[in-house]
């Protein structure tokens, strides 16, 4: 009777087994935690895109609406020699721009001529209940870029005169609230451009103002994005 000797691995074959192995849970390993960093980093973009562009949301529509007031229409019938039949019933229902950190006058879109339009405050004003007047402070407003805080501020006044009181009221920090702080955006810059930058608004013409907007991820600092939004100045031929 013939016995069967069952030879099994050798040390050198298990080793290189091991090694193996090891090597393929290795680069599982590492292709697992790329994903999970890749995916992270994906939620953290989409959640500073959508904090960003939610601020952006909420500026371009007051924007939208500034200089408006019920019976702005009226400015805009003409004589038969092209003159206004009557003045306009309230210029102050515009929006003003300014630099925060500097000592710029707070000048009227209506009249403004700049040499490099950027801005980081805006003051607003629009007639929200339609009784063609402007007064209360859902129908005053402001916004600005506070570079200490890192954020958006907003502000509401509850008179025109309150709103322009003086040409640092952009600078003041009385009454600003930051309006960016949801734990997930960090501005690191936020200006406001006007275009055409000078020469005054007329009945056929209207003027856009770009929001530049640059802002990075809390969790993530490295993680930053810029934006940009056009608005339509609807109201600027009053």
């Amino acid at each position: 009777m013939r016995l069967r000797l069952c030879r099994g691995f050798s040390m050198v074959e298990l080793l290189v087994a091991l090694v193996a192995g090891l090597i393929i849970v290795g680069t599982a390993t590492t292709l697992y935690v790329s994903i999970i960093r890749a995916n992270a980093t994906s939620v953290q973009l989409s959640s500073l895109n959508l904090g960003m562009q939610g601020l952006l949301d909420v500026m371009e529509r007051d924007i939208r609406r500034a200089g408006y007031f019920a019976n702005a229409t009226l400015n805009l019938q003409r004589d038969a020699t092209g003159n206004p039949v009557i003045a306009p019933t309230d210029r102050t229902a515009m929006f003003s721009l300014t630099v925060s950190a500097g000592s710029t006058t707070l000048q009227d879109l209506q009249q403004v001529t700049v040499t490099d339009p950027l801005y980081d405050c805006i003051l607003l004003r629009y007639d929200a209940n339609d009784d063609g007047t402007i007064a209360g402070s859902n129908e005053i407003l402001g916004y600005r870029f506070k570079n200490a805080a890192r954020g958006l501020e907003f502000q509401q006044w509850a008179t025109v005169a309150d709103q322009l009181s003086s040409p640092s009221q952009c600078a003041d920090d009385d009454g600003w609230n930051n309006i960016s702080q949801d734990g997930q955006v960090q501005l690191t810059a936020v200006t406001f451009a006007i275009n055409p930058a000078s020469g005054f608004s007329s009945p056929t013409g209207q003027r856009t103002i770009t929001i530049s907007m640059i802002g990075q991820s809390q969790q993530k600092p490295a993680l930053s994005l810029t934006l940009q939004r056009q608005v339509r100045i609807r109201n600027d031929q009053y």
